[in-house]
C-alpha cells in the first residue's frame, strides 16, 4: 500500500504546483496595456494611428504621480494632420502651460486643465486617464475647449516622463470629435 501511495501524492503534489504555476502566469502583466476605461474612450486605431506619426504611447496600469503645472516650451509640430495641414512639420508652435490635479488614489485618473499662453485657447477636461509604469505615462482625456471665440470637443493625448525638474519628452496630440 504504502508503494501505491509514494506515487499518487507525487502526481497529486505536482498537479498542484502546475496549477498554482498557470494561474501565476495568467496574472497581468503591469507594463502593458491601458484600463478599461481608456479602452473606451479610445480605440486602438487612434493609438495606431499616433504611433505610427512617431508620437510615444506609453502603456502600463501603473503609473506615476502626475500632479502639478508644467510648461511645455518649446513646441514643435512633429506631424501635421495630413497632406491638407497648412501646418508643416517644424513649425513652432505657442508654449502651453498644464495643470495636472485630483489624481485619484488608484493614480488612473486625474484632472487636466491648459492654456496657451498668447491665451487663444483654453481647455478642460471632461475625463482623464493615465496609463504608463514607472516615471512614463500617458493621458487620454476628452476636454472642452475654446481657441479664438469657438467652442470644440476633443481628445487629447500627452505622453512624457515625470523627472525631478517637471516633465521630459513631452508629446501632445489632440483629435477633434
Amino acid at each position: 500500500m504504502k508503494n501505491v501511495l509514494a506515487p499518487v501524492a507525487t502526481v497529486i503534489l505536482l498537479a498542484t504546483v502546475m496549477v498554482f504555476n498557470s494561474c501565476k502566469n495568467r496574472e497581468e502583466d503591469p507594463t502593458v496595456g491601458f484600463s478599461k476605461e481608456i479602452q473606451k474612450i479610445v480605440p486602438q486605431s487612434i493609438v495606431n494611428d499616433l504611433r505610427a506619426k512617431g508620437m510615444t504611447i506609453n502603456e502600463g496600469k501603473v503609473p506615476p504621480t502626475l500632479e502639478g503645472a508644467f510648461r511645455a516650451n518649446p513646441y514643435e509640430l512633429l506631424s501635421p494632420t495630413g497632406p491638407e495641414d497648412v501646418w508643416a512639420k517644424g513649425k513652432i508652435i505657442t508654449a502651453y502651460r498644464y495643470l495636472f490635479s485630483q489624481q485619484t488614489a488608484d493614480g488612473k485618473e486625474v484632472k487636466i486643465d491648459y492654456k496657451s499662453e498668447n491665451g487663444v485657447d483654453v481647455g478642460s477636461g471632461l475625463g482623464a486617464f493615465i496609463s504608463g509604469y514607472g516615471n512614463k505615462f500617458t493621458v487620454f482625456a476628452e476636454v472642452k475647449g475654446r481657441h479664438e471665440n469657438v467652442d470644440y470637443t476633443n481628445l487629447i493625448v500627452i505622453s512624457g516622463e515625470v523627472t525631478p525638474k517637471g516633465i521630459a519628452d513631452l508629446q501632445h496630440s489632440l483629435y477633434l470629435t
